[in-house]
């Protein structure tokens, strides 16, 4: 195994992301949705969207140079989001990730980072869980 398996618990940010209603707009014409769950284009930010910002401390964590990633070997292997409340315009959020899990299967290595993004408030808007694959 050549990912550093002491990292595993490692926080990363927190990082700040505003949800501005002009990206909400870009985005959601982006990916061709007009409308999502009734609520008009501006209002509410496709699900996606929530990579844009939640994705932050994966993506700290692969560069971590403690890791010992090598990049010309990762794979994106899946990436889910689990929602407490939408995404709208003008929210000042706050995401922070820990690596969750580092392991084996064969000759692959595992690398898994739960984000979780909160609004100013503190209410938590949504969980994200990353992980990436080393063949």
């Amino acid at each position: 195994m050549k990912l550093n398996m002491q990292l595993v618990g490692r926080n990363y940010g927190p990082f700040q992301y505003e949800s501005l209603q002009e990206s909400i707009l870009f985005f959601n014409k982006a990916v061709d949705a007009p409308i999502f769950h009734g609520y008009s284009e501006t209002s509410a930010a496709h699900p996606i969207y929530a990579a844009c910002f939640n994705q932050r401390p994966f993506s700290v964590a692969l560069r971590d140079p403690e890791l010992g990633l090598d990049f010309s070997r990762l794979l994106h292997a899946g990436q889910s989001f689990e929602f407490f409340e939408e995404i709208k315009p003008n929210l000042k959020i706050v995401t922070e990730g820990r690596i969750e899990s580092i392991y084996c299967r064969g000759d692959l290595e595992f690398i898994t980072v739960l984000s979780e993004s909160r609004n100013s408030e503190g209410t938590l808007l949504l969980r994200g869980r990353y992980t990436g694959v080393v063949k």
